[in-house]
């Protein structure tokens, strides 16, 4: 296991270059993230559907079917099925993207210092195995 102190210099250093980022990139947004991976996610989509569809024999035959004797209600219905898949999808990447900015925005205003275990004045409580266990013990939890 790595050393406390290297593994918080290094937590220290993405956080300073998370800091830098986030103040000097423009890019770096959740809109222009979501309009960049917008397209791409829905191309993603249409690609798997045309890959899934010919390797399941009964989906093939389905769609062979509805488009050789499905009514334009039908065709429209399966349409619209495959346009709310998306949609959902792109729901799902603009929630997934909200939550990585507020995670990495609680990450940047974090006081490492707060949480490294070799700071003055907290060497009279380690927490070690032994010590969660007999706390378990004394308390009636274990």
């Amino acid at each position: 296991m790595p050393h406390p102190r290297i593994s918080f210099h290094a937590l220290r250093e993405i956080q300073a270059t998370l800091r830098r980022l986030q103040t000097e990139d423009p890019a770096l947004s959740q809109t222009h993230t979501f309009h960049f991976l917008a397209p791409l996610l829905a191309f993603t989509c249409i690609f798997a559907l045309g890959v899934v569809i010919p390797r399941h024999p009964q989906l093939k035959n389905r769609a062979a079917d509805l488009v050789d004797n499905g009514t334009v209600a039908q065709i429209a219905q399966a349409l619209s099925i495959v346009v709310a898949g998306v949609v959902a999808g792109l729901l799902v990447l603009r929630v997934v993207i909200c939550v990585f900015a507020r995670l990495g925005m609680a990450f940047c205003e974090m006081d490492l210092d707060e949480l490294d275990p070799r700071r003055p004045g907290d060497e009279a409580f380690n927490i070690t195995p032994a010590n969660i266990l007999m706390s378990g013990i004394f308390n009636g939890d274990g």
